[in-house]
């Protein structure tokens, strides 16, 4: 905080006053308005993570503004919570180790190798700005035994939407999905939502189609809705996928109910094997999947290992 004046002027005089006056967050990210995308002048944004869920409440919100910073801002320039934006790592490990090398069992070096992940999840990412290395987690996994001889590490990013039932929900333009990474042309695709198709409850997955053949890594594709049991196309055309860019844009889709213990629609991207450390800006936080199999909500485990015994 300005010290001659007891104002907060910048960006890092906010962050480091919420700093000392709440322990109830894990991460906070504050930045001013003209570095948004889009600018929004006359602000400064702050992003909270809690230790514990995903946001804070609105309350909670208008308590630091009321109690905190409304006495110390410049008149100016006015606060704007934004919650965090999460994207969450689909990780798929490989190990191959010398059983003669350990006296555990595949499941005993499976929990260590799991431990590993956990440990770099908590410890490296899950925090504002933190960005997913993919060789350090290599290195971490294989230091977790001596029996591991390789790891093979297959990422995939997921974002999630929450969207109004029995409502046409248009994610496009400053609403589109943005990952921060160029996405693999062929492998996006959605868990499954029902929509009313020729007045049938009819339960669909988003998939995409590239627009080339073979398909372009810097190209475009065109989103559809297919039939979750039969395969078949029910709407050709529903959005675009900017794949270099990592940009998607759903213009229109009215689901109607989930299934079970489903609560929101998942979109998960392969990664361009030049994208594979993950980044993120700003009020973006990477976290590991807890997806668990759910094959009639259309997803699968979101984290996995396998295991394979050289010797």
């Amino acid at each position: 905080m300005n010290a001659a004046s007891n104002r907060l002027v910048t960006a890092a005089d906010y962050e480091a006053l919420i700093t000392s006056q709440y322990t109830s967050f894990e991460s906070i990210a504050v930045w001013g308005g003209e570095e948004n995308d889009p600018p929004i002048y006359g602000k400064v944004l702050i992003s909270l993570k809690p230790f514990n869920g995903f946001s804070i409440s609105q309350a909670t919100k208008d308590s630091i503004i009321a109690d905190t910073l409304t006495s110390k801002k410049v008149l100016a320039i006015q606060p704007l919570f934004v919650d965090p934006d999460y994207f969450y790592v689909n990780l798929t490990t490989n190990v191959s180790y010398n059983s003669t090398y350990t006296t555990l069992s595949s499941d005993g070096v499976k929990s260590l190798v799991s431990a590993a992940i956990t440990s770099y999840f908590s410890t490296d990412l899950q925090k504002f700005n933190k960005s997913y290395n993919k060789s350090k987690l290599m290195g971490l996994i294989k230091a977790a035994s001596t029996a591991i001889i390789s790891v093979n590490l297959v990422e995939k990013i997921q974002r999630r939407l929450v969207v109004i039932l029995s409502t046409s929900n248009v994610f496009s333009s400053q609403t589109a999905i943005k990952f921060r990474n160029a996405i693999q042309p062929g492998q996006l695709t959605s868990s499954y939502f029902y929509i009313v198709y020729n007045n049938t409850s009819t339960l669909v997955k988003i998939v995409d189609l590239p627009n080339d053949a073979p398909a372009n890594l810097s190209g475009f594709g065109t989103l559809r809705l297919v039939n979750t049991v039969t395969g078949a196309v029910v709407n050709a055309n529903i959005g675009t996928v900017d794949y270099a860019n990592g940009i998607v844009d759903i213009l229109g889709i009215t689901p109607t109910g989930f299934p079970t213990n489903i609560v929101e629609i998942s979109i998960t991207c392969g990664i361009q094997d030049n994208g594979k450390n993950l980044s993120v800006s700003k009020n973006e936080i990477l976290v590991i999947d807890d997806s668990t199999l759910n094959a009639v909500g259309g997803l699968t485990a979101g984290t996995v290992v396998n295991m394979t015994a050289i010797v």
